[in-house]
Parts: C-alpha cells; structure tokens; sequence
C-alpha cells in the first residue's frame, strides 16, 4: 500500500524522512566525497537497514542526464560500500535518478538499473514497489542483510518506466548552456544555438524519412521544430521561441509532428520501449545485444519486433494520409454542391 506521505516526500524530495518515517529504515549520516574528471560529487548517507546504505547526491540536470557519469559514480562507491541505493536528484527541474547495482554471478560484472523521472510525476508503478522497502515493527527483529537486498532487488531490479537520459550527454551539457545564455537575452545567443542544432535537425529529418517515410522536405521541416526530441527534460528550453512561420505552415507542421507521436503511442509498452532504445529517442542508442539483455531475448528476436514495429508506424501513417485525402475529397464535393 502506497502511503500519502511516502509520495509527498518523494515529490519534496524528503528523502531522510521518507525512508526513516514511513519505510522504517534507520537513521545514518555519512559524508562520501568523490572526484569524478572534473566534478567533485558529494554524497550524503541518509538511511541503511543492516548495513545496506542509502545515499542521496544532489547534481545539475545535464549531470543527471549522463548515464555514463552516474555509473562513474556508483562504481567508485561500491567498493567502500558494497550494498546501497544511490538516489540523484536536481532542483531544477525537480527530478530524480533511483540507481541500484549488483555483482554479477562471476564477481566482476555488474549489473546497472536506473529510474529516472519527474518529481512531480513519480511512476504508480514505482511507487508501489519503493513501498515495499517497508520493514513494520513486526518485521524488524527478523530483517537482516539479506532480506534488506531481497526487497531493494525487487523494487529496482527491474526495467524502468522511462527513460530520459541524454544520448550525448556533452551535446546536451552545451545546449543547455545555449539555452540559458538564450534567457538571459545575452547577444548572439539565439544565432549560436540554432547553428549548434542545424546538424541534429538534419539527422533527425533523415531518420524520420527512413523509419516512417515521410517526405524529405517535409521531415526536415519537421524536425526543426522537433530538433531535440529530449526538449521535455530540459526546463531550460521550454521558454525558447522558435521563429515565427506562417500560421498555416505551423498548423500542418503540428498535425505531421502531432501524427507521428500517435503513432508511437498506438504501440504496446515493449514496442515504444524497444524503438526508443534502439534509435536513442529520449535515452541513450542500445545495441540489438544490448536491448536484447534488457529483456532477456535473443538478438534476433528484438531485431524481428523492431522490423514489425516500423511497419505498424508505415501503416498507421500511411492510412492517415489516405483519411485525409479522403476528406479533403469530401469537402471539395461539399464545397462544389452548396455553390451549385
């Protein structure tokens, strides 16, 4: 059962009391001080239970975007403290990054799962399995090491809800940067970030002609206005103003960009998540091994559920476009009749 104040100090991130107050863990305070390249990274322990310890690491969102910096992290922390939960957050935007890792069988290997998502929004799913770190008062003479990882295993040991981490987190580090240099009205601002994007926009407009066919032009015209496809996790770029166009010109440019959405959405849970893995849509670009491992199937296997996926994507669009033809036909008639 998810408790009221377990999600309100989630969204707060009241980490210390969530754990401490509502999930019965015990009180902890620890200072861990890393350097990672050039960042000096901070981790404050804020909870355990038998030694399984719980750290939190306030970070800048373009750090907490970077997969590769926060595997970093946590392998310089495993080897002073072998079992933990790390949770990264920022403030501003409010987000979180839940990470947890295990030694693979063999000892050396080791296994990686991050949970990122918006504070405000904390996944249902999420929440009910965090709820389950809960050890009652009944439970606690009985709780061991054991039983501390078993329940932390089964509450993050498992594929995440979303994914939104930046595919190249330098790219992403130096568009944020623009994007602040932009609202803050500094000169020349606008000019440098839309050159730094004009590539990616090119990119994108090739990939939406190969996956779904749309014609070139008007992918790229679509991809212009869509040049970072991981804009939702920047609040930095909600306020940027693209350049005005012409009000119908806008309008077709929602409807193409609004179609496509659709059409992922039309898609089941493991579809959606496979082609954003597989094409780094909103997180990082994975092999077909690499998704593969994810879901415990054969290279084969994903790649066959990715070729059917696009053909589902082809269809839907291609059946929209023939709606709409059809309608315009309708209306023309319609027109022609009410003039005769």
């Amino acid at each position: 059962m998810i408790s009221p104040n377990l999600e309100e100090c989630l969204k707060q991130h009241r980490f210390k009391e969530m754990f401490i107050d509502d999930l019965g863990w015990d009180n902890f305070n620890s200072i861990q001080e890393l350097d990672i390249g050039d960042q000096h990274i901070r981790l404050e322990s804020v909870a355990e239970k038998r030694g399984l310890r719980v750290f939190c690491c306030n970070l800048h969102r373009t750090s907490l975007a970077n997969r590769g910096l926060l595997r970093l992290i946590q392998k310089q922390l495993i080897r002073q403290h072998h079992e933990h939960i790390i949770v990264y957050h920022s403030d501003e935007p409010l987000k979180q990054v839940w990470q947890w890792a295990i030694h693979q069988s063999d000892g050396r290997k080791v296994r990686h799962r991050e949970h990122p998502f918006l504070s405000c929004k904390p996944p249902q799913p999420l929440l009910e399995r965090l709820s389950k770190l809960r050890f009652t008062m009944e439970e606690e003479e009985n709780a061991t090491l054991v039983s501390a990882m078993t329940r932390t295993r089964l509450a993050l040991d498992v594929i995440p809800e979303q994914e939104m981490f930046a595919r190249l987190p330098s790219y992403a580090k130096q568009s944020d940067e623009l994007a602040v240099a932009m609202r803050a009205g500094e000169p020349g601002a606008f000019d440098r970030f839309c050159e730094y994007h004009l590539q990616l926009a090119k990119k994108s407009s090739r990939m939406l002609y190969h996956w779904f066919g749309i014609d070139e032009d008007d992918a790229f015209q679509i991809a212009q206005t869509f040049t970072d496809l991981e804009r939702n996790d920047w609040d930095s770029l909600r306020s940027i103003k693209e350049p005005r166009k012409p009000p119908i010109e806008r309008l077709m440019l929602r409807e193409l960009r609004q179609a496509v959405l659709n059409g992922i959405g039309r898609l089941n849970q493991r579809e959606q998540m496979i082609l954003h893995q597989r094409y780094g849509i909103g997180c990082e670009e994975q092999t077909l091994e690499e998704v593969a491992a994810i879901y415990g199937l054969t290279r084969e296997r994903i790649r066959q559920i990715q070729s059917r996926t696009e053909e589902k994507l082809q269809i839907y669009l291609s059946q929209l476009d023939s709606r709409r033809e059809s309608a315009a036909v309708e209306d023309l008639v319609e027109g022609h009749d009410a003039g005769v």
